[in-house]
């Protein structure tokens, strides 16, 4: 007995037919079909009868074959209606040259700048030059002469009475041997003294102030 079957396109089967000979008797057409519910679970099954037997139309089971794919059409190509200009293509631009950074210079450090020198002042603050002022620079000689650096018109100064000179960043006051003496804040130096902003100089009848500034 020869059984074909056919399948639906989910692959179910759905018919099967029976042919041939059963117990001596030719049988052909009989038939059992199959329907499925929504989820896929048989439900109906049909017997037909038997028919008369005829030729065998083989039956082929139908396999979905590949979808194919959608071609979704393209916008519609633009053309030109005779007698209006069109603007014309932008101008393609060459490529431009990679752009050259030019190197930082070397800095080369700077010595700090000397400091400057703090500049000493004598001020006048009695007798007749008052108040006059000297600046001190490497040296200041005080006398009653014309060829001092200071020259003081008093009787009890000496020609070349004193002398101050700078020593690094500070002055000293020496005394150059005067008959009455050379006086800082009140006392009489003996040997040179190193000089402070705002002191007192005597000599003679002259009083002068010493100071030191930037």
């Amino acid at each position: 007995m020869n059984v074909r079957y056919t399948y639906d396109a989910l692959g179910r089967l759905v018919a099967a037919v029976y042919d041939g000979d059963q117990g001596g008797q030719q049988i052909g057409g009989q038939e059992i079909a199959i329907s499925y519910d929504g989820v896929g679970n048989p439900v109906t099954v049909v017997v037909k009868a038997a028919q008369t037997p005829g030729p065998a139309i083989p039956v082929q089971a139908q396999t979905p074959g590949p979808a194919l794919p959608v071609q979704t059409p393209g916008p519609a190509p633009v053309r030109a209606a005779p007698g209006i200009p069109q603007p014309a293509a932008p101008a393609q631009r060459p490529p431009s040259a990679p752009t050259q950074v030019a190197p930082m210079p070397q800095l080369t450090p700077q010595p700090p700048a000397p400091a400057r020198a703090r500049v000493g002042r004598l001020t006048v603050r009695s007798g007749a030059l008052a108040p006059r002022e000297f600046l001190i620079g490497e040296a200041l000689e005080l006398g009653r002469e014309p060829d001092n650096d200071a020259m003081l018109p008093d009787p009890k100064v000496s020609r070349h009475h004193a002398r101050i000179r700078r020593d690094g960043e500070r002055y000293e006051l020496a005394d150059l041997g005067s008959s009455n003496g050379t006086f800082v804040n009140g006392e009489r130096i003996a040997a040179p003294a190193r000089l402070e902003d705002g002191d007192v100089i005597l000599i003679g009848d002259v009083e002068l102030i010493f100071s030191q500034r930037d």
